[in-house]
């Protein structure tokens, strides 16, 4: 199955979680699993993320959510991304 993504040229920005992050990143020839990716004005930026020790991760349920939720909130208050 061919994928279609010619609409991607309306998106600003894109939210996945881990598996739609990862096909998507595959359809496309990115590979890494690590880092943020933020691609803008055709220029990608890799943001990496600090690990935590597994003591310190009490419930990841919802972090996703919370990440996408931080972000727009920077964004809404024009905070350079």
């Amino acid at each position: 199955m061919g994928h279609d993504f010619s609409y991607s040229r309306y998106m600003d920005f894109v939210f996945g979680n881990e598996t739609e992050a990862r096909t998507f990143s595959k359809v496309h020839g990115w590979e890494g699993a690590d880092p943020v990716v933020v691609a803008e004005d055709g220029k990608v930026k890799l943001f990496p993320v600090i690990l935590l020790p597994k003591e310190k991760l009490v419930d990841t349920n919802g972090a996703g959510d919370a990440f996408v939720g931080g972000f727009l909130s920077q964004l809404v208050q024009e905070k350079p991304h």
